[in-house]
């Protein structure tokens, strides 16, 4: 019996849902009714014909109720925050399909919020995260702030010492709350010299406000940001006089990258990265990663006399590139005489043929006497008008009547 009664409750809650879902979705009428659903249609999202979607459209209300959708892939952005009148309503994150472009944005729920480790939105509106910048100020700037606070500076200066005054400013990173201050600082002159007659004044405590209050303060940490570095602010809740102390210094960005377009081998790519802590993002050029060749191969043979052409391919893209294989040069052989010289003053030819290719050159060869032996010949000189009959040794061409002479007188 329990059983059954547990089933019809549930089968009634089941039966609430579904009605206020469908009231919600036809809310846009100015009136509530039960959506009546057409047929249902497949249509192309995007810019590509590869993502559809099936959906159903209300012939009352106009309401197009998505069924399914197919062949999304789709690349969320980092959730940023949403601030309506200055105070943070959620989360909401984008995501785009890289196959057809289709754009879509939702909130995060607060379950994604928690499993994201994202701060809370009552965290977001009770804690601050302080961005500081500070520059100097003058003295008539920092008499106009204390007026309209309705105060005046009324602490004198310690002897050695010189004031000078700054502007701080700080907004929060997740909301539009911004806060100014213009202190005064004293700080050691430097052009200070003491008269030893004057009796040692003591060091100032460096709080400003009045001096004859026992001050107790009460500190203000703020924590610092991705740039601006922290402090505690100590203000005494007694005069007013405030201090600041115990920096920190700033954490700097922790950035998530949150798309990358790759570079290649001649076009620069991008890297678009956002800080987990501020949100703010960046977007990073990389450089064209130049061509990664591999090994030459030839294809065209050098010969002996003309060049040859050898080429390699990129291992990333289809550039490739060629290079030259110097001619190996002909290889000729001893040489072999074509022509023999007719007699011992002509010329002949001779002819060298390339061991590798076949080519063939010549140049002219001169003949040549054939000599034979040496033989004493008798001849005659003068020597101081007198006649000398000597000898001396020739030898003659076999071919012709040249004879060749030892040149001896």
């Amino acid at each position: 019996m329990k059983r059954k009664v547990m089933m019809r409750l549930v089968v009634a809650l089941i039966t609430v849902i579904c009605v206020a879902g469908v009231l919600l979705a036809c809310c846009s009428q100015g009136d509530y009714h039960f959506c009546t659903l057409g047929a249902k249609q497949t249509a192309t999202v995007g810019t590509s014909d590869k993502c559809t979607e099936t959906y159903r459209v209300c012939s009352d209300c106009g309401k197009k109720t998505v069924i399914s959708s197919t062949n999304h892939d789709y690349d969320a952005s980092e959730p940023q925050v949403i601030f309506k009148d200055g105070a943070a309503t959620g989360y909401q994150q984008t995501s785009t399909c890289k196959v057809c472009e289709f754009v879509y944005t939702r909130l995060l729920t607060d379950g994604e919020i928690y499993e994201a480790g994202l701060p809370s939105i009552e965290e977001l509106n009770t804690v601050h995260v302080w961005e500081q910048t500070e520059t100097a100020a003058t003295k008539a700037e920092y008499e106009a702030y204390l007026a309209d606070m309705g105060q005046t500076d009324t602490v004198p200066v310690d002897e050695g010492y010189m004031s000078t005054y700054y502007t701080l400013v700080r907004s929060c990173n997740l909301c539009d709350k911004t806060e100014t201050i213009v202190q005064r600082r004293d700080v050691p002159d430097p052009n200070y010299k003491p008269d030893n007659t004057t009796p040692t004044q003591p060091l100032p405590d460096n709080n400003e406000g009045d001096k004859t209050c026992t001050h107790t303060y009460i500190s203000k940490p703020m924590p610092p940001t991705c740039t601006a570095r922290g402090y505690t602010e100590y203000v005494c809740n007694k005069c007013g006089n405030s201090y600041t102390s115990d920096y920190v210094e700033a954490t700097g960005h922790a950035w998530n990258v949150t798309s990358t377009k790759n570079a290649t081998c001649t076009a620069s790519g991008t890297q678009s990265s956002s800080c987990k802590t501020c949100g703010k993002n960046k977007t990073e050029t990389l450089k064209p990663t130049g061509h990664s060749y591999g090994t030459w191969e030839t294809t065209k043979a050098a010969t002996c006399d003309t060049n040859g052409v050898k080429t390699r391919n990129c291992k990333n893209c289809t550039h490739s590139e060629t290079g030259t294989i110097s001619a190996t040069g002909h290889a000729w052989d001893e040489g072999k005489v074509t022509v023999t010289p007719a007699d011992c003053n002509a010329m002949g030819i001779r002819t060298y043929t390339c061991t590798t290719c076949g080519s063939t050159r010549t140049e002219q060869i001169k003949g040549s006497h054939s000599l034979g032996d040496w033989e004493y010949e008798e001849y005659t000189f003068d020597y101081y008008g007198s006649k000398i009959v000597s000898h001396h040794q020739v030898r003659k061409c076999t071919k012709c009547s040249y004879k060749e002479a030892d040149n001896r007188p």
